[in-house]
């Protein structure tokens, strides 16, 4: 067994300093390139978590309102996640107001109301398999917080990664498989 050897140590980096091939010229541009493939990574890393906690939902609304996937509103969208978030379960939607089901399908902002109308919802929420349960009611909730909060942090990632590219003169906003889920690849107020 040997004992460190500080002198051995300075002649093996002397040694490797020597030797061109472990050399790496370290200017801006590189440094900036490094932070933009590390945003790029943690964009990726957030669209497959995003994917999983949607999956997630779904298996958690099978549970609770197995048909509200029938109903004629596109998953993920704002009505659909502002509603669901709100009333979790075919029981709380049975036995709500009619009114304040309506109010919880308004969305604020751009894109197409939803054409489906509370009574529809309501209908089928009546009509619904789907268990009463508070734990999986609780769940939805909390997986469409996550989604929400995630969607948000993929949106500032993809203004970065912008701004990057563009200080690089980088081509990868040019190249439209970078950014699968693309405001333009979305219907008018869906995710």
């Amino acid at each position: 067994m040997s004992a460190k050897n500080d002198r051995k140590d300075s002649i093996l980096i002397a040694e490797m300093l020597s030797e061109k091939k472990f050399w790496r010229s370290v200017t801006r541009t590189t440094q900036e390139t490094d932070k933009l493939r590390e945003i790029t990574h943690l964009y990726h890393q957030l669209q497959e978590q995003q994917n999983e906690d949607m999956n997630r939902l779904q298996r958690a609304l099978d549970i609770v309102f197995p048909e509200v996937n029938k109903l004629s509103w596109t998953r993920y969208s704002k009505a659909y996640m502002q509603f669901l978030a709100k009333y979790p379960t075919a029981t709380s939607i049975a036995c709500e107001d009619i009114r304040n089901l309506r109010n919880a399908l308004k969305t604020d902002g751009r894109g197409r109301q939803c054409k489906l109308t509370a009574e529809n919802i309501k209908e089928a929420a009546k009509c619904s398999v789907g268990e009463d349960n508070i734990a999986v009611a609780l769940e939805v909730q909390s997986i469409i917080a996550i989604i929400n909060t995630r969607k948000q942090q993929v949106e500032n990632l993809e203004k970065k990664i912008e701004e990057f590219s563009l200080k690089l003169n980088s081509p990868i906003i040019s190249n439209p498989w970078h950014f699968s889920h693309n405001r333009n690849d979305h219907h008018c107020g869906d995710w």
